[in-house]
C-alpha cells in the first residue's frame, strides 16, 4: 500500500466497529456520558467524553468513535442496497443495480476463495520478469500505473493552481508501502516487519514470487529520504512547479521518460506540475545507482500489494496482519461485507449514492443544512470586519473569495454517469477494468477546462471537504445524518456538531495553506506582506500549542504538520457559535447545563473516542488532523466564551492567560 492508501486503511479501520455502536444521545448530548468526577475547566475532553470512553474499550477493534456513529447505520443501509442488487431484488429500484450487484458479489466471491484465477496479475508479473532495460521497465511502468501500481511515483492530468481553469500533468510522489516517516526512524523495527509481509506475500503466490525484501526496502527508503517532510509538503508555493518537458528530463537523464509517456499517453504534453523537485532528484539517483534486477523486484513487491485484495482469503489475511496488526494494534480481518462495501464505494460510489439518498435523505434535510451554510458564512463576513490585524485591501479580498466559495450540499444536482464498463468477470478482473478506464479517462483529461461545479466525492461517504483549487466545501448526504446533524434538533446542538464542521471547512479556505488561492481557486498571493507576517506569527501560536501535546509517552504532537486542522477546528468553532448567537435561538433544555455549555458539550461529545496506543501512534506519525481530545480541548482553551460559559478561572488549563488567535 502507498502511503496515502495506508491513511486510508487506517481511516477504515476506524469504522468497522462503528456499525453496532450504540445510538444514546444521537439527537443531542448524553449527561451518561460525562466524568462529573473531573473539573470540565481542567480537562474539558474527559469531563464530556469520561464515561463514554470507560464503556467503549478497545478490545475487539483498534478503535471506537463516536464520530462514526452515523457511518455505521449508513455503511448497514449501504450494505442492504448491495445485497439486494446482487440478488436481482433491489430494494430501490435504480439503473445501475446490475453493475453494482455484480462488482459486489465478485468481491464477496474473491474474499473466500482459497485460490483465485490470476492470469491477469501473472501477465503483470511476466512482463516485469521479460523487462531487459530501462527502456523496457519504462513501457511496463506507464502499463502498470494504468493497471492502478503504485510504483516509484505517479503523473496524472491534474488541476493548475497557477491557472485552475485547465488542466496539466502532474509529477508527485509515490510507490511506498508505509508513510515516509517508518523508514527514516532508525528507532523503529517496521521496516523489517515490512521486509517478512513483502516475504510472506510473494510465497503466497503460485508459483512463489521472486521478490527480494531487503531489496524492495531499499528502494522504498531511497525514495522515502527524497519526500518532503508532510509540512513542507502541505506548502502550495513550494510543491508548484512548471517545468518545461526538456526541463524535466533534463533533471532526471537516467529515465528513458519518452517510453513511459508514450505507455501512458502522455506523449504530446509539453510541461509538467512537478510537486517535489527534490523527489524528483532522489527518483533520478535511484535508477542510476540501482541493478536492474533490484528495480525488477520492487515491481514485481508493488504488483501484489497493490492486487492482493483480488488474490483469496490467504492474501487478504496476510494483508490485515500487516497493515492492521503493526499500525493499529488489531490484525483481524475486516468483514468481507464492509470491506466489499468500501471497495464498491471506491468504484461506483455515485451509483451506490443514488438509492442510498433517496432512502436517507430529503430535501428539508438539504434545504436545512443550506440554510445553516448560509449563517456560518455571515458570521464569517462579520468576523472578517472585527480582525484589527487586516488592511483594508487584504479584508476586501478575503470577502471576495469568501463570496465566491461553491457550496455542495448532500448530492449532486447533475449526477455523473457511472463507469463506461461492462461488469462481468472475476472481481480481479472488474478492478483491472475499472483502473485502466480511470487510467484512460485521467489522460483525455490534459489540457481540457476543469468544472469547479462538479462532484468526486459520491454522497455516501461520511465526511466533508474543502476544495482550495475549486473554492468549494463540500457536504455529502452521508455525514448530515446524526450525531452531526438533525433537522429539528435544538440550535446549541446543531451549531456544536455540524455547525462546526461547517466552520471548519470554510476556515480551511483561509488557513496556512487555503490562504494561497484566491476565490477563483488560483494559487496567487493577495496578502499584503505585514498581514502576511502577522497571520504567520498567529498560526505560530498554534504550532507551539499543539506541540507541546503528548499523545503517548514521549510522542508528541508535531504542530506543523497538523497545523491547517488547528486553525480549521479552532476558526470553524468559533463561526459555529457565532452563528448560534446570532440565530436568535432562546432554548430552554431540561438537565443540568445552559444552552451555551450544550454548545461546546454536543462539540466536545461528537469527538468522544477509545484508540488502541498502536493506532494512535499512527495517527500522529501520518495524520494531519489532531487526535480527538486535542481537537476538543485546544480549541476550548482558546475561547473565552467557553471560558465565560463554564466560569473557568484564567490560568485554569481549559482558560489560559494567552490564547491563541487566527480567525
Amino acid at each position: 500500500m502507498n502511503q496515502r492508501l495506508l491513511r486510508w486503511v487506517l481511516f477504515v479501520s476506524m469504522l468497522v466497529a462503528c456499525g453496532q455502536a450504540d445510538e444514546a444521545g444521537t439527537s443531542g448530548i448524553d449527561e451518561s456520558f460525562l466524568d462529573r468526577s473531573t473539573d470540565p475547566c481542567s480537562d474539558f475532553y474527559q469531563f464530556a467524553c469520561g464515561k463514554w470512553i470507560e464503556e467503549h474499550p478497545t478490545t475487539t477493534s483498534s478503535s471506537v468513535q463516536r464520530w462514526f456513529e452515523g457511518d455505521g447505520r449508513n455503511s448497514y443501509l449501504l450494505r442492504k442496497i448491495l445485497e439486494s442488487d446482487r440478488n436481482f431484488a433491489p430494494i430501490v429500484a435504480h439503473p445501475d443495480s446490475d453493475a453494482l450487484g455484480s462488482y459486489y458479489g465478485a468481491c464477496m466471491e474473491a474474499r473466500v476463495a482459497d485460490v483465485v484465477d490470476h492470469s491477469l496479475v501473472d501477465n503483470r508479473l511476466l512482463q516485469v520478469s521479460n523487462v531487459a532495460s530501462l527502456a523496457d521497465l519504462a513501457t511496463v511502468l506507464g502499463s502498470l500505473h494504468a493497471d492502478g501500481v503504485s510504483a516509484f511515483f505517479s503523473m496524472y492530468a491534474g488541476v493548475d493552481p497557477g491557472n485552475p481553469q485547465r488542466s496539466v500533468a502532474t509529477f508527485v510522489r509515490g510507490g511506498l508501502s508505509m508513510d515516509e516517516s517508518y523508514y527514516l526512524d532508525a528507532s523503529m523495527s517496521i521496516v523489517v516487519q515490512l521486509e517478512d509481509h513483502v516475504r510472506n506475500l510473494a510465497a503466497l503466490y503460485a508459483p512463489p514470487a521472486v521478490v527480494d525484501p531487503v531489496g524492495v526496502t531499499a528502494v522504498e527508503t531511497a525514495l522515502a529520504r527524497g519526500s518532503l517532510a508532510d509540512a513542507a509538503a502541505r506548502d502550495p508555493v513550494a510543491t508548484y512547479n512548471i517545468l518545461a518537458l526538456d526541463a524535466f528530463t533534463a533533471t532526471a537523464t537516467h529515465f528513458p521518460w519518452a517510453s513511459y509517456l508514450a505507455a501512458i499517453g502522455f506523449s504530446s504534453i509539453q510541461e509538467l506540475n512537478v510537486t517535489e523537485p527534490g523527489y524528483l532528484m532522489a527518483l533520478d539517483a535511484v535508477f542510476a545507482e540501482t541493478p536492474l534486477d533490484a528495480l525488477k523486484s520492487y515491481l514485481t513487491w508493488r504488483i501484489l500489494e497493490a492486487y492482493a485484495h483480488t488474490l483469496g482469503k490467504r492474501f487478504i489475511t496476510e494483508e490485515a496482519r500487516f497493515h492492521y496488526g503493526v499500525f493499529t494494534g488489531d490484525p483481524s480481518v475486516p468483514a468481507d461485507w464492509w470491506a466489499c462495501l468500501n471497495s464498491t464505494r471506491w468504484a461506483l460510489g455515485f451509483a451506490l449514492s443514488r438509492p442510498f439518498v433517496s432512502l436517507r435523505f430529503d430535501d428539508a434535510e438539504r434545504e436545512a443544512a443550506i440554510a445553516m451554510i448560509g449563517s456560518v458564512k455571515r458570521a464569517f463576513r462579520d468576523q472578517l470586519a472585527t480582525r484589527d490585524w487586516l488592511d483594508a485591501v487584504t479584508r476586501a479580498s478575503a470577502e471576495a473569495k469568501l463570496d465566491k466559495v461553491i457550496e455542495k450540499v448532500g448530492f449532486p444536482d447533475s449526477w455523473p454517469g457511472r463507469p463506461v464498463v461492462s461488469f462481468v468477470g472475476s472481481y480481479q478482473a472488474q478492478v483491472f477494468t475499472l483502473n485502466n478506464w480511470s487510467a484512460r479517462r485521467r489522460a483525455a483529461l490534459l489540457g481540457e477546462p476543469t468544472d469547479r461545479a462538479a462532484w468526486t466525492t459520491p454522497p455516501c461517504v461520511t465526511n466533508a471537504f474543502y476544495g482550495p483549487l475549486q473554492n468549494a466545501i463540500v457536504f455529502p448526504a452521508a455525514i448530515l445524518q446524526t450525531p452531526q446533524f438533525g433537522v429539528g434538533r435544538a440550535a446549541a446542538i446543531n451549531y456544536g456538531t455540524i455547525g462546526s464542521i461547517m466552520g471548519h471547512e470554510l476556515t480551511h479556505g483561509f488557513d496556512d495553506e487555503g490562504r494561497h488561492f484566491d476565490g477563483d481557486g488560483k494559487l496567487t498571493d493577495w496578502w499584503a506582506a505585514d498581514v502576511e507576517s502577522e497571520f504567520v506569527r498567529r498560526a505560530s501560536c498554534l504550532v507551539d500549542q499543539y506541540s507541546r501535546y503528548e499523545t503517548l509517552p514521549g510522542v508528541t504532537l508535531d504542530g506543523g504538520a497538523t497545523l491547517g486542522e488547528n486553525i480549521a477546528d479552532l476558526g470553524g468553532l468559533k463561526l459555529a457559535y457565532a452563528a448560534y448567537k446570532a440565530s436568535g435561538a432562546n432554548e430552554s433544555f431540561a438537565g443540568s447545563f445552559t444552552p451555551d455549555q450544550q454548545f461546546f458539550l454536543a462539540y466536545g461529545q461528537l469527538w468522544c473516542a477509545s484508540f488502541r496506543d498502536e493506532l494512535l501512534l499512527s495517527r500522529v506519525r501520518t495524520d494531519v488532523h489532531s487526535p480527538p481530545k486535542f481537537r476538543v480541548n485546544g480549541v476550548v482553551s482558546n475561547m473565552p466564551e467557553f471560558a465565560a460559559s463554564f466560569q473557568c478561572a484564567t490560568g485554569s488549563p481549559m482558560a489560559p492567560a494567552n490564547r491563541c488567535d487566527v480567525w
